[in-house]
């Protein structure tokens, strides 16, 4: 079959390709050409099920451990946790707080200085909020949103690693897979490892409420953002709409509030409009906060 991808989003089917004496059946492999691993299908795609063991996943895994919005590790690339890979045979990311800085000095791209503030943003890192610290984590599913959303509830490692299904699906925004997904992820011992290893190494995710003004218009009250604003990136606005005592949802229902709606609002602006959401604009929502 030749697929080709047309205009839309989505691959269209467009019909048989003669291919003559060079067509050949497509073989489906059952392992992962990295790991060796059995794959596991979804869909009408495969996937390496096995991110703590898979080098390519664990590259990813390592530099999203350390990206900004997680543990805020400075100077991380994909170059780097490959060098660190071949050189001082890392596994996973609770190896990070365990390296041998005298080794990694010595490494080709690095010197003294660079180690000296690799190794700085390392045990600053020690201290990062717990919800990003839960979005480090890597667990499928979960962003930073959710992650915050967790961390407020759960308020400790050890206590979001005890959540039961009817507790998180009692969040706003996850449903029965996604809970069945973050309790998997906190089943697997080698997922529990890594974090009592993290834990071991000094990291302390911190859980510190920040303090929310409750006479405000967005006290109390669910706000959806959409479209694009000039003056505040979706982040935050999100933000600013917290600590005003509001709460920002993702999906448009009967019990939102409002609706922020910046340039080139799509569907959630036509659902709000029709469910008869308050919408309100860049200029009302600096009114509101003022």
């Amino acid at each position: 079959v030749f697929i080709r991808r047309s205009g839309d989003v989505i691959p269209e089917v467009l019909g048989v390709a003669e291919c003559g004496e060079a067509a050949q059946d497509i073989h489906i492999p059952d392992r992962c050409p990295a790991c060796g691993l059995a794959v596991v299908e979804k869909g009408a795609h495969l996937f390496c099920d096995n991110p703590l063991v898979c080098r390519p996943q664990l590259t990813r895994a390592v530099v999203h451990f350390a990206s900004r919005d997680a543990m805020n590790i400075e100077t991380f690339s994909d170059k780097t946790v490959e060098a660190f890979f071949e050189n001082l045979f890392i596994n996973d990311v609770s190896d990070l707080y365990y390296l041998d800085y005298e080794k990694i000095v010595k490494l080709e791209r690095f010197g003294e200085k660079k180690v000296h503030n690799l190794k700085t943003a390392i045990e600053a890192s020690k201290q990062r909020p717990l919800s990003a610290f839960i979005y480090a984590l890597g667990i499928p599913g979960i962003g930073s949103k959710t992650a915050k959303d967790l961390a407020d509830k759960y308020q400790s490692v050890d206590q979001l690693m005890q959540a039961d299904l009817p507790g998180l699906i009692d969040i706003d925004g996850i449903g029965d897979t996604l809970a069945r997904n973050i309790i998997a992820f906190f089943a697997d011992e080698r997922a529990r490892s890594i974090i009592a290893r993290l834990l071991a190494a000094g990291v302390n995710p911190v859980y510190a409420q920040s303090a929310k003004q409750s006479n405000t218009p967005f006290s109390g009250k669910k706000v959806v953002l959409t479209g694009t604003l000039s003056r505040y990136t979706r982040k935050e606005a999100g933000a600013l709409i917290e600590a005003a005592g509001g709460e920002v949802v993702s999906a448009v229902s009967k019990v939102t509030d409002f609706v922020l709606a910046g340039e080139a609002a799509g569907s959630k602006l036509d659902k709000a409009q029709a469910l008869g959401i308050q919408v309100i604009d860049e200029a009302q929502f600096e009114q509101m906060l003022q």
